[in-house]
Parts: structure tokens; C-alpha cells; sequence
């Protein structure tokens, strides 16, 4: 079964613009992009949503996305990515500036 993760990725413009150049090349990117369970495009910015996905970078297409974002300027992107583990939060870009952040609470 495996590790399960939830992840948001939101892309200014320019970063998005990237991401669709790097799925256009490569088919194992295109259909990650593809699995998302929620996308919203404006023509300021592109947001990823996945609620369950395996989040490894010895698969293809996230080391192909990992190595992407590596090359981007911080304030291009934000990225959460909250692993099964309650203390497993993963952030990268300025995911503050996209207006993306970790809600914690308790349910009962």
C-alpha cells in the first residue's frame, strides 16, 4: 500500500507556464498533472490538489516536479505536501504568499 500524502502546489504564471512545458515532454508528468484531484486555473496562477498520492522522488514524475520546483525562484510557488504522520508537513516556494497553510484541530 504504502506511505500516503496530501499535497498542494500552486504556480505563479511563469512557474506555471514551466510545469506545462516539463508535461508536454514527458508523458509520466502529464498524467500526475492529469490524477489531480482538483485543479484551478486562473491567469495569475495554476493550483494542484492530490489527497492521497504516493509523494516519493524515486518516481519519475515527482522527481521530474521536485526538480522543477529546485529551479524555481521561491516566490514562484507554494507547496504543502502532509504525510500520514501527524508531525510529517513538507513545505517548499512561499506557500504563505499563495495563501496556502496547514489547519490543525481536533475532531470528535
Amino acid at each position: 500500500m504504502g506511505y500516503r500524502s496530501e499535497v498542494v502546489l500552486k504556480l505563479d504564471a511563469p512557474a506555471s507556464s514551466a510545469l506545462e512545458a516539463l508535461a508536454k515532454v514527458s508523458d509520466e508528468v502529464n498524467t500526475l498533472l492529469s490524477d489531480a484531484e482538483e485543479v484551478t486555473k486562473t491567469d495569475d496562477e495554476h493550483t494542484y490538489f492530490w489527497s492521497w498520492i504516493k509523494w516519493y522522488d524515486m518516481y519519475k514524475e515527482i522527481g521530474h516536479v521536485d526538480l522543477l520546483l529546485a529551479s524555481l525562484p521561491y516566490e514562484s510557488y507554494g507547496f504543502i505536501r502532509l504525510g500520514e504522520d501527524s508531525n510529517d508537513i513538507e513545505e517548499r516556494g512561499s506557500p504563505h504568499d499563495f495563501d496556502i497553510h496547514v489547519t490543525r484541530r481536533i475532531e470528535y
